[in-house]
């Protein structure tokens, strides 16, 4: 997907260094190419360590959350000396399924190890909030939460499968509104969404096929009534990731 204009690629073309992090191994799933071809030059996965440095703190997929968050901070701080703004991604691992893998500082005493595995995450991110507020990094920083997709295979599988009006996660911290948006969307609107929080100015509130959540401009879900129609229409045409174009934005400069 070289020829489709994203969110790395405009920020790189605007000067931020864009680095990703991901405790597995980034070429699965055709990550490693997909992202160095939109614009991240620093990519760490599970073999940019020496295995011996893990000290036994592995998982099926890779690194513990543990060890990725002690090389996030490492590398938080090396972007902050540079001179140019910056993009840090990050996955998460511990809480995948089918029953999670905790870390060595993460106990449970349930046969289920998912809820725990969540708690103990979210531990660690606020622990990693906390110290970069304190150090002043965040007073020009956005920091977003997001799922990759829905939980499924896993061993709450009979719960979340009665739970009803289950969605994606999609937070922002540090965005220049504080608000709740009540709208059903995908993933696709969160690339113009960003783009706005981040003080683009983008046409109709349109970036590739998604809509900004702060747009009055239908996006996909509420102009054809529903996901399954989207999922159909793009089942339907596989040329449709050829024929995205440019995200029509401009750069507002935000502090």
């Amino acid at each position: 997907m070289s020829d489709v204009h994203c969110l790395g690629g405009q920020l790189e073309q605007d000067g931020y260094t864009l680095s990703y992090m991901n405790g597995a191994d980034a070429k699965k799933y055709s990550k490693r190419s997909f992202l160095t071809e939109h614009g991240y030059i620093r990519i760490f996965d599970f073999y940019s360590i020496d295995s011996g440095a893990l000290q036994d703190r592995e998982n099926e997929w890779g690194m513990s959350d543990e060890v990725l968050y002690e090389h996030i901070r490492k590398e938080i701080e090396y972007l902050e000396m540079q001179e140019d703004p910056y993009v840090l991604s990050y996955l998460t691992i511990s809480t995948h399924g089918p029953d999670a893998y905790l870390d060595h500082n993460c106990s449970s005493d349930s046969d289920i190890k998912i809820p725990d595995a969540i708690r103990c995450s979210l531990e660690q991110f606020v622990a990693l909030y906390d110290d970069l507020q304190a150090k002043g990094y965040l007073e020009d920083t956005v920091v977003v939460v997001m799922s990759d997709h829905l939980a499924r295979g896993t061993s709450l599988g009979d719960q979340l499968r009665a739970a009803e009006g289950r969605s994606n996660l999609f937070f922002v911290l540090n965005g220049p509104e504080a608000g709740e948006v009540e709208r059903v969307s995908t993933p696709l609107d969160i690339y113009p969404t960003l783009l706005e929080i981040l003080g683009y100015t983008i046409r109709d509130g349109r970036a590739n096929f998604g809509v900004s959540l702060n747009s009055d401009t239908p996006n996909l879900v509420e102009h054809f009534a529903g996901p399954r129609q989207v999922s159909a229409r793009f089942r339907l045409n596989h040329a449709l990731g050829a024929s995205s174009g440019p995200a029509n934005a401009s750069h507002t400069r935000v502090n």
